[in-house]
């Protein structure tokens, strides 16, 4: 899956610009705003997940998804290339989505609504993260194929957005 089809030159090493910090840190604050306003909501309306050892599952969840963050931002550090001298993108959890940070951030968020027992904490964890699919990722995204062209749309047919 992942030969030669998700590259680019090795001339067009990638340096992170100012847009993609912006696009990324934006991001990343709808997430931690979201869950402060979550946990705000659960305050005042407090809606419970009654299932047995839900908490099991939400701390599971926490660590499992804290690993795929670390993954995908380790493999994220350093540009990988085939043999040929062309980029590959399609590397570590990039291998099967495109996005792995954004569903891992999500997979937390879900996990400690599951440990807090709170039915509202998950509400607002799938609404940020459909937010960032239509907004962040699509900026990405386009971003990536104006860049890597083909290179990019070629990686897009082969891998999913998440999962």
């Amino acid at each position: 899956m992942s030969e030669n089809i998700q590259t680019s030159s090795i001339s067009d090493t990638p340096k992170f610009s100012p847009d993609i910090q912006i696009i990324l840190s934006k991001s990343y604050s709808l997430f931690f705003f979201s869950f402060v306003f979550g946990l705000i909501l659960d305050v005042l309306i407090g809606l419970r997940i009654n299932i047995a050892n839900i908490d099991i599952i939400g701390f599971s969840l926490i660590i499992l998804s804290s690993i795929l963050v670390y993954w995908a931002q380790t493999v994220n550090k350093k540009s990988r290339y085939n043999k040929d001298g062309t980029r590959n993108f399609a590397y570590g959890p990039y291998s099967f989505s495109r996005h792995p940070t954004y569903f891992g951030i999500f997979i937390m968020m879900i996990g400690a609504g599951f440990i807090m027992n709170s039915v509202i904490i998950v509400i607002v964890a799938i609404v940020a993260f459909v937010t960032a699919i239509y907004t962040f990722m699509a900026k990405e995204e386009a971003r990536h194929i104006k860049k890597y062209g083909d290179l990019y749309t070629n990686y897009t047919k082969k891998v999913r957005k998440i999962i």
